[in-house]
């Protein structure tokens, strides 16, 4: 191994500039448990505020179960929006070399130009990793909600046009969340894995 000052290097593949700290896993898992924390207790919470026949009161036109109803909406979308932001952290992460994420260059990267320099990097096709298609899903759902106020685009394959929103039934964003993680953890994983093995 070949090291200069703050850059270290890799003889394996010609001299590769290292992107992902031997331990970045442990954060990473700090992460994902913290967003697991939330979802669990916060989902709890709900449930039980929602089982209060208290708070409907049939004389107002809108009750306190409405609010609970839709902050639990609120808090679903919340968890859309926290795994969109760790994937793509961890994306920039993966794409700058070690050292330098803070950099303005590394910052300004597009979601689009991470992936592809990872997957050029370390020949990976990210496309055909498990939960991949799941991250894709958090990415068109958070970007409905933030542009378009939870709808996705029209779709016309039918022929006619077919207005969809966002899904945020629970056990659907149950399963973003767990087959998101896998992806992530998957790839940081065989990053470090590919750089740390010599």
């Amino acid at each position: 191994m070949l090291e200069t000052r703050n850059k270290p290097y890799t003889t394996t593949l010609g001299l590769i500039r290292k992107n992902v700290h031997k331990k970045a896993n442990i954060l990473l898992q700090f992460e994902i448990d913290t967003i697991e924390f939330y979802f669990q207790n916060s989902h709890l919470y709900f449930q039980n505020l929602i089982q209060k026949k208290s708070l409907i009161d049939k004389n107002e036109p809108f009750s306190e179960m409405d609010k609970v109803i839709g902050s639990f909406q609120y808090f679903r979308r919340s968890i859309l929006y926290e795994l969109n932001a760790m994937i793509e952290h961890w994306l920039l992460i993966a794409s700058s070399p070690y050292g330098e994420f803070f950099d303005n260059k590394n910052l300004k990267r597009t979601r689009t130009n991470s992936i592809s320099i990872i997957e050029k990097k370390y020949s990976l096709e990210l496309k055909n990793m498990q939960g991949y298609d799941e991250v894709e899903i958090i990415k068109n759902s958070v970007n409905g909600l933030k542009h378009r106020g939870g709808f996705n685009f029209t779709d016309y394959s039918l022929g006619i046009p077919e207005f969809r929103s966002i899904n945020d039934d629970i056990e659907h964003i149950k399963k973003l969340k767990n087959q998101s993680t896998v992806f992530i953890i998957e790839l940081i994983n065989t990053i470090i894995n590919i750089e740390h093995k010599y």
